[in-house]
C-alpha cells in the first residue's frame, strides 16, 4: 500500500499513513521486518505481523453524469470533436462500451465510433471512426446499463445534444479528363469532372455541366451523370465529337454540394480532338 513511514521518539511509535484511503471490506497485514534496530543496533527478534479488517460499507449510490463535452445545446462544433462524459465516480470499465454510450444523429442512427474509458478522471471518451458531418445535430446517449465499481446502474439514462459547424467551403474540381489542354483526344471520349466533396446531385446536369467548341456557341448535345461514390460527374457526348476540333468544357456556380455552396467561379478547361 502507498504511503509514509514516521517515527516519534518520544513515545517509541512509528506511523504508516497511508497516501490514500484503504479500501472498504478488506483484509490487511501489518509488517515490521527485522531490519529494525534500537539506538544500540539491536535488530528486532523476530519479524513482527499483525491483520486487521477494514469496516464494509455496501455502496448503493447510484452514479451519475456531472459533464459532458461538447456541453449540452452547444453549436458551431468542429467536425473533428471527441465526446468526453465524466461520472461521479469510479466506473466498471467493462461497461463503458459502444452499447451503453453512444453517439447518434437525429434519425436514431449509430454513428461509428470507438468507446474508452479513463479510470483516472472516470470520464468515457467517445471518438467517431471518420468526421462527422456538418450542421448536423447529435445526440450523446448513456444508458442505464453502465454501472459503478459496485454494480449500481446510473440513475437514470442520460442524453444530450450538440450542433456541428455549418459547411461554408465551396467545392472545387480536383481533377478532369481530359486533362486541361490535352491534344489528340479521341472523338469517341467522354469527358469528366472530379469534385473535392460530396455534391447535390441534382445540380450536376446539362445546366452546370457542358462541353462546346471554343469557337462556338453550341453546347454539344449529350448526357449528364454523376458517381455520389466517386464525386466525379460524366459528360457523355449523344454522338461522336468533331475531329481536329477544340472544345471548352465548363462547370459552372449551379454546381452545389450538399451543404449548398457553390463553385466561387465558373470552372473552365480545354481539350483538342484528334485529327
Amino acid at each position: 500500500v502507498p504511503g509514509a513511514v514516521s517515527y516519534n521518539p518520544a513515545t517509541n511509535i512509528a506511523t504508516f499513513t497511508p497516501t490514500g484511503p484503504l479500501a472498504n471490506g478488506t483484509n490487511y497485514t501489518v509488517t515490521v521486518t527485522t531490519g529494525v534496530r534500537d539506538v544500540g543496533g539491536n535488530p528486532l527478534a523476530a519479524n513482527f505481523i499483525s491483520n486487521f479488517t477494514t469496516v464494509l460499507v455496501v455502496d448503493v449510490i447510484a452514479p451519475t453524469v456531472v459533464s459532458v463535452v461538447p456541453s449540452n445545446g452547444v453549436s458551431n462544433v468542429a467536425t473533428n470533436t471527441q465526446v468526453t462524459v465524466t461520472f461521479s465516480e469510479p466506473m466498471n470499465p467493462t461497461t463503458i462500451n459502444s452499447t451503453n454510450v453512444q453517439l447518434t444523429v437525429t434519425t436514431g442512427a449509430v454513428v461509428s465510433a470507438t468507446v474508452t474509458y479513463n479510470a483516472g478522471t472516470n470520464a468515457a471518451v467517445i471518438t467517431p471512426t471518420s468526421p462527422l458531418a456538418n450542421g448536423t445535430t447529435y445526440t450523446v446517449r448513456v444508458t442505464t446499463a453502465v454501472r459503478d465499481v459496485a454494480g449500481n446502474p446510473l440513475a437514470a439514462q442520460f442524453t444530450s445534444t450538440f450542433t456541428t459547424v455549418a459547411d461554408t467551403t465551396s467545392p472545387t474540381v480536383v481533377a478532369t479528363t481530359p486533362v486541361n489542354n490535352a491534344t489528340s483526344v479521341p472523338v469517341s471520349s467522354t469527358v469528366t469532372v472530379t469534385f473535392s466533396e460530396d455534391m447535390n446531385p441534382s445540380t450536376i446536369n446539362g445546366m452546370t455541366f457542358s462541353v462546346r467548341p471554343t469557337t462556338g456557341v453550341t453546347v454539344v448535345t449529350g448526357v449528364v451523370s454523376y458517381n455520389v461514390s466517386t464525386r466525379i460527374a460524366t459528360f457523355t457526348p449523344t454522338s461522336a465529337l468533331t475531329a481536329n476540333t477544340n472544345y471548352t468544357a465548363t462547370v459552372t456556380t449551379g454546381a452545389r454540394d450538399l451543404a449548398g455552396n457553390g463553385l466561387t467561379g465558373n470552372f473552365t478547361f480545354f481539350f483538342t480532338t484528334a485529327p
